[in-house]
């Protein structure tokens, strides 16, 4: 029974942790600008700015306030709130993670 509990657990303890490491990380929360194209991902922030391409991403999921896509190894993730973006925006941005990303 008490391994049960925590399976059901798990799913809230991950959504919990990727809030703590949110909280945590001022260069998460730092204003960035992003650029995609099909072969690359362009971001640039105040004080850096770079590239990567798609293979360094394992998947995306979103909600209804934000995309999150994340790199290898699911400790390292970028959020794209939905506020910021309009609905044509949106559906880009959805339309091009499901091209070179599998869901959550």
């Amino acid at each position: 029974m008490l391994w049960g509990s925590i399976l059901l657990l798990l799913p809230l303890l991950s959504g919990y942790q990727f809030r703590r490491v949110y909280r945590k990380a001022p260069l998460l929360r730092a204003p960035r600008t992003l650029d995609i194209d099909d072969n690359k991902l362009y971001f640039t922030t105040a004080s850096s700015d770079g590239r990567t391409t798609w293979e360094a991403y394992i998947r995306f999921a979103e909600n209804e306030r934000a995309f999150i896509f994340f790199q290898q190894g699911n400790q390292i993730f970028i959020p794209i709130p939905k506020r910021e973006l309009n609905l044509s925006q949106i559906d880009e941005l959805r339309s091009l993670f499901e091209t070179h990303l599998p869901t959550k």
